[in-house]
């Protein structure tokens, strides 16, 4: 006899945590979503455990004396508690792992695939999906039949490539020229990619394009940028609020091309992000790329993610690709937010490497993070064909 209970938390690891605490250790992961909007006060996520009879509550006369009145809960996790909820979440996709072993449901081929994706940082329900939609690509099987390792990573890869997409561009659809506002945590690489794609798409074509910087906060951050930009000899402006960003709009509508940069706003400056969200929403043809380092944890990603929906960012860009073997939080990020990814950044060098994003180079990234040689962009097609 088993029992079912459904958790709404703000990431997928407070909900197995929890459901560790009331149901167990054995409390299996069945599913896991974004909350439904009516429903979404309660938590971002409603994920579904099942927990074995013997993990259920005691019948009332068995039951152990109560405990005394809880302790108020402190602000924030603990390091200790972040740990444990990591463990709990990797605990819960072994245990499941398990319980699908047999012949009949899962080829035990599928088996290693846990530790690869688990290796990628590939969050536990995800990495689960994965796995059950590889299987099922895979379709019925011999149990005495030994599935190849290839036909094993093509069902995997082709399960992971349904869950990405991926859109190289700068601006809106339809828009009579592209404006583009570059949003993201503090170090991610946004500076830097800006340059990159001015080399590219304004100095490489000949595009009459203009920088502008709305980033105040950083000591040097403007003299850096207008470096660069009398380097590529474009304009450069820096605007501070909302008027001065509606009139360097205005003064350059001749430049086909318009590059944002913006401060890395950390969560205790949130109402100032907030403030320059609605700036940049307000002038209507500007379009914001969310840009994201691939070293960041998959659940730092989770976290993160609400928050930068405030700025309603239409495509994901990924730097730092060649700092990490693991590109688990680029597949988080891609299937949580919904958005395609647009462009990829290994590196300093400019605009070298810089790629338009694609789903082969992707996973590679993914599924090789073990291999002797780790994948870079100019391994890809479309990078070759975009730096001729």
């Amino acid at each position: 006899m088993t029992a079912r209970k459904t958790y709404f938390a703000d990431t997928v690891e407070a909900a197995m945590a929890a459901a560790g605490r009331e149901l167990g250790d054995d409390a299996l992961l069945i599913e896991s979503q974004p909350a439904p909007p009516e429903r979404r006060r309660l938590g971002a996520y409603e994920v579904t455990f099942e927990a074995a009879i013997a993990t259920l509550p005691q019948p009332a006369g068995d039951a152990p004396p109560a405990a005394g009145p809880a302790e108020p809960a402190a602000q924030g996790a603990s390091q200790a508690e972040v740990l444990r909820a990591e463990i709990a979440a990797l605990t819960a996709m072994v245990t499941q792992l398990t319980s699908l072993t047999a012949p009949a449901i899962l080829p035990k081929e599928l088996l290693p695939a846990a530790a690869l994706l688990a290796e990628a940082d590939v969050p536990a329900d995800l990495a689960l999906a994965l796995i059950a939609g590889a299987s099922r690509r895979l379709g019925d099987f011999d149990p005495g039949r030994t599935v190849p390792a290839e036909q094993v990573r093509a069902a995997l890869a082709a399960e992971a490539e349904s869950r990405l997409r991926c859109d190289p561009g700068l601006g809106r659809q339809g828009a009579s020229r592209a404006a583009v506002a570059l949003i993201g945590p503090p170090g991610a690489g946004k500076t830097v990619t800006l340059v990159k794609l001015a080399v590219r798409h304004a100095v490489a074509m000949r595009r009459p394009a203009v920088i502008l910087t709305t980033d105040t906060c950083r000591v040097a951050a403007a003299d850096q940028l207008r470096s660069f930009s009398a380097i590529l000899g474009l304009p450069f402006e820096v605007v501070e609020n909302a008027s001065a960003l509606a009139r360097a709009m205005q003064e350059h509508r001749a430049k086909e091309l318009v590059l944002i940069d913006t401060p890395g706003f950390s969560p205790g400056e949130w109402e100032m992000a907030e403030h320059w969200a609605a700036m940049l929403e307000g002038c209507g043809e500007i379009e914001s790329q969310l840009v994201l380092p691939a070293t960041m944890r998959s659940s730092d990603v989770r976290r993160g993610l609400a928050r930068w929906r405030t700025f309603k960012p239409s495509r994901l860009i990924f730097t730092r690709l060649d700092e990490t073997p693991a590109a688990g939080a680029c597949l988080t990020a891609a299937q949580d937010f919904g958005q395609p990814i647009s462009w990829l950044c290994a590196g300093q060098r400019i605009p070298e490497d810089l790629a338009p994003a694609s789903t082969s180079l992707l996973l590679q990234l993914l599924l090789d993070a073990g291999g002797p040689r780790r994948p870079t962009l100019h391994d890809s097609k479309s990078a070759r064909a975009a730096a001729a």
